[in-house]
């Protein structure tokens, strides 16, 4: 139950910092999920003495890091922009992050502007993977 409710937290978290065109916030709790799991697994492997696993292991995280180096600076730069750049009615622009991810673990991402992520809302809705 309290896996259940961190989730949820962490969920509506991030959809507060979508709305709050934060995602610099959205990247470090990702990456800090990502890297606990990824620390758990290396663990694990050290009290089996699985060596490979734990080459493995300290390769994923080395490559984590650096992923998540070049996804921050992004994020940063997008919120950068976004807060000096108007839009056609003079208001600052707003980069709306969508993340799905899959039963296997699998995540995909894409960024969009107001008026691209209620298309593809709209196109989800209808296709019956979101309920309004």
């Amino acid at each position: 139950m309290t896996d259940s409710l961190e989730n949820t937290v962490g969920s509506l978290q991030d959809e507060l910092d979508r709305l709050n065109g934060d995602a610099v916030a959205i990247e470090d709790r990702a990456y800090q999920k990502k890297r606990d799991a990824l620390e758990e697994q290396a663990d694990l492997a050290a009290k089996q003495n699985n060596s490979d696993a734990s080459g493995e292991a300290r390769e994923a995280l080395r490559l984590l890091e650096k992923t998540y180096q070049i996804k921050r600076s992004q994020a940063q730069e997008q919120q950068t922009q976004n807060q000096q750049t108007p839009n056609a009615q003079g208001l600052p622009s707003k980069t709306v992050r969508v993340e799905f991810q899959n039963a296997t673990g699998g995540s995909y991402t894409g960024d969009f502007d107001n008026d691209g992520a209620a298309q593809l809302l709209a196109q989800l809705e209808g296709a019956r993977f979101v309920s309004s």
